[in-house]
């Protein structure tokens, strides 16, 4: 019932409606626990309060399905009117926190949750804001009044960030946070264990095992070149050390040298931009344009060249159609202030320059004033090819340039010609209607999310691929063109030199569905096969089971995955919104390996 009616709108006039929110979180929470239990032996489910059985269903339960079917009851009650009735439904999760209570003390047993990968799905609207304080509401009253259950939600920056805007009790979450920060000896060691791993003999972890597999740079420790340009930040060592390591076994080096080093560095800071880009994306859409017209400029600035500088962006009319949000920081002291919050700039004071540091606790930006200089870092200068100067000021008949390092788009069309074919796909998709009639409409639409989409690694599309006996039509057929990432991972793990897209234009798959694609996977095309399909994946326990014996079937040399609707617009949203990973169709092949292996 609540999806006829704006959520957001509900939540604003209604206080309520956001309690009732947080409380269906906190249920749904202390059901899976419950659900584990059962699953573990630890509880029999004739033991579970009558009122939640139903939902456990022998262990089973759908955290999603769970949690929507008591925001439902709730909603329903409120717009009602309905005081007892509200008050009746909430008993329900006080009668499975006692439960999980009681059990606790005769059990001793304390049950953790982890909550990741949130933002695999996150959208960035103000709904999925609301959800995700709910969701942070209820861990803290879970953590605070429960000894059994102890959830733990993991956030990216960019969405924690989202919530400190809104959030009007974001002080009492606040004491509940914890920054994940690295020192340099922790991540030193973690790098070092991973160095170890195929070792037999293991070497300390000390810097000793750094030094064994790196050069010295001017007789110091080549790891500290490494963090600094990464900005100490494990995912982006991990990725340098990474581009090393291939580079010096590309050139038979025994060790990674300097040289190694030094052409990583450039190959890092590309991928560098693009992720930064990425992960500010549903904060500030495309902020990968505005980054991008620092191009070819110097790596410092003047308050007043940084007042030159906004002057050529508002000037620019591509900013007004694609980051309306820059005109609220239009300002030089909000532009810097936007620059340190994401890391791709730092504050000069006084003589000391600070710059963010990773967590909640570097969130407070430093002061701006008319002396201070921004200096952006210099991973994000090798990649946008900035000079060694102060800008202190743009001469009015110079024009900003474009480097096209994160911007990129299809062959043969314009950056506006690409954003409004996206539109028109995503537009084309929700008109298509299930069945047999549409079936080569859908299949088109599919197509040109495929082209729009994927372009970076699945090239030569062809539609309606037959076989050398023309017998075998498959829907779709890509050739694997990537280097590095999920595809490339793809193309190593199940020889997948071709990736196959089958459209099924209906709700429900059938096996013959999983059968036939199957089917089409052979040695010479890969073992990766994809199915659209316009279902909610209601079935999917029972689709697993399928892409579980296929792959059997095929020795495990191939794997079927699957993409609904939302999937498309997912893939349609984070390309318009200038993402440019492949995090959600991980998530996707993430979920089926964890289910059939």
């Amino acid at each position: 019932m609540f999806m006829e009616v704006s959520i957001l709108t509900l939540a604003k006039e209604n206080s309520r409606v956001f309690t009732s929110l947080v409380a269906s979180f906190e249920y749904a929470i202390c059901c899976r626990i419950l659900s584990s239990w059962i699953e573990q032996g630890l509880i029999d489910d004739y033991e579970v309060p009558k009122t939640v059985s139903k939902e456990l269903d022998n262990g089973e339960f759908d955290f999603d399905d769970g949690l929507l079917a008591f925001f439902d009851d709730l909603i329903a009650a409120i717009e009602q009117r309905d005081e007892r009735r509200w008050r009746k439904i909430s008993k329900r999760k006080k009668e499975v926190y006692s439960f999980l209570e009681s059990k606790c003390e005769t059990k001793r047993q304390e049950f953790t949750i982890l909550i990741d990968s949130i933002d695999d799905s996150w959208d960035g609207t103000d709904e999925a804001v609301l959800f995700l304080r709910a969701l942070m509401h209820a861990c803290v009253e879970l953590n605070a009044n429960s000894r059994a259950a102890r959830p733990y939600l993991f956030l990216r920056e960019n969405m924690f960030d989202r919530v400190r805007e809104t959030e009007t009790e974001f002080a009492r979450l606040e004491t509940w946070v914890e920054s994940l920060e690295w020192s340099n000896p922790s991540l030193l060691a973690m790098i070092e264990k991973r160095l170890n791993r195929p070792l037999n003999t293991k070497l300390p972890i000390d810097g000793t095992t750094w030094n064994h597999f790196f050069e010295k740079i001017e007789d110091e420790p080549s790891w500290k070149k490494v963090f600094s340009f990464c900005q100490t930040k494990p995912r982006d060592v991990l990725a340098y050390s990474e581009f090393a390591i291939e580079l010096a076994q590309h050139r038979n080096n025994t060790r990674v040298k300097i040289e190694d080093l030094q052409e990583a560095r450039r190959r890092f800071a590309d991928n560098r931009l693009k992720d930064l880009a990425d992960e500010y994306s549903e904060n500030f859409p495309r902020l990968d344009y505005i980054l991008n017209l620092f191009f070819g400029l110097g790596d410092k600035y003047t308050i007043n060249g940084l007042v030159s500088l906004i002057a050529k962006i508002v000037a620019d009319p591509k900013v007004g159609h694609l980051c309306p949000w820059f005109f609220d920081f239009a300002t030089p002291e909000r532009f810097a202030e936007l620059l340190y919050r994401i890391g791709f700039a730092g504050l000069l004071n006084e003589g000391k320059l600070m710059s963010r540091s990773m967590g909640s606790s570097g969130s407070k930006v430093p002061e701006v004033t008319s002396s201070t200089l921004v200096c952006v870092h210099e991973t994000f200068s090798l990649a946008l090819g900035l000079q060694e100067l102060v800008i202190d000021r743009l001469e009015d008949e110079f024009s900003l340039k474009q480097t096209g390092i994160i911007t990129d788009v299809p062959g043969g069309v314009s950056f506006d010609e690409y954003v409004r074919s996206l539109d028109e796909a995503k537009h084309k998709l929700e008109l298509v209607q299930p069945g047999d009639d549409h079936c080569e409409d859908f299949e088109e639409v599919v197509g040109e999310i495929l082209k729009l989409c994927f372009f970076r690694w699945l090239g030569n599309p062809e539609p309606k691929c037959r076989n050398h006996s023309g017998r075998v039509i498959r829907d779709w057929l890509t050739s694997n063109i990537a280097r590095g990432g999920f595809w490339e991972a793809m193309r190593q793990r199940y020889n997948a030199l071709s990736v196959l897209w089958e459209c099924k234009n209906y709700e429900k798959l059938a096996p013959s569905d999983f059968l036939q694609t199957a089917g089409y996977l052979t040695p010479e095309l890969g073992g990766l096969g994809i199915i659209a399909f316009r279902g909610d994946r209601s079935e999917k326990k029972h689709y697993f089971e399928h892409i579980q014996r296929a792959s059997h079937q095929k020795q495990g040399n191939c794997i079927i995955l699957l993409v609904n609707d939302q999937d498309l617009k997912t893939f349609v949203r984070q390309s318009i919104q200038g993402r440019y990973t492949d995090n959600h169709i991980r998530a996707i092949y993430d979920e089926v390996v964890r289910h059939i292996s």
